[in-house]
């Protein structure tokens, strides 16, 4: 596992959230896209504000979120 930060969130209510990111070290990433498309919502799972019906926030081989798990 590289120190990549790996983000996959699937929430269904009270809006629909479904996206997945990965940044390599060294990488910038941007989020792009219409208003409303969900950008600040997946910030918001990224920063704790949101916890979604699925997801999986890892850093490295650090698991920051895993409601699965029982992580969060």
């Amino acid at each position: 596992m590289s120190g990549a930060l790996i983000v996959q969130v699937d929430h269904r209510s009270p809006m629909r959230l479904r996206g997945n990111l990965r940044c390599e070290p060294g990488e910038l990433a941007v989020l792009v896209g219409p208003s409303g498309a969900g950008k600040t919502s997946l910030l918001r799972v990224m920063a704790g504000l949101i916890v979604p019906d699925q997801a999986r926030l890892q850093c490295g081989d650090a698991v920051w979120c895993d409601p699965q798990a029982g992580l969060w």
